[in-house]
């Protein structure tokens, strides 16, 4: 069954996080490491990585850098596809693919 979504942005919002909860696991991130040293409480991250809220732009910077890769990245995941994953060596298979 798929989501229904209200606006564009409410789709983008899921994929942003589902792109950042991606890279923590992949990298064996536990969600209270990321957010601590990106500067925020666990909740705001976990509403984040589900899509039940927008990120400033400082946010998404302090993230990326926790996880090693550019904001950028984390907007446009064309880049990251590019990437194997680090824990097995396949390709990216990232949220939101399916979709498309």
């Amino acid at each position: 069954m798929s989501r229904q979504y209200r606006t564009m942005a409410d789709q983008e919002r899921v994929d942003l996080g589902g792109r950042i909860r991606w890279l923590r696991e992949d990298r064996g991130l536990a969600q209270v490491e990321v957010a601590t040293e990106a500067g925020m409480d666990q909740a705001k991250l976990s509403s984040i990585e589900r899509g039940k809220c927008y990120v400033s732009g400082v946010e998404l910077a302090d993230i990326a850098a926790v996880l090693s890769v550019s904001a950028l990245d984390l907007i446009d995941p064309l880049p990251l596809r590019l990437v194997p994953r680090l824990s097995t060596g396949q390709p990216a298979d990232l949220p939101g693919d399916a979709q498309r």
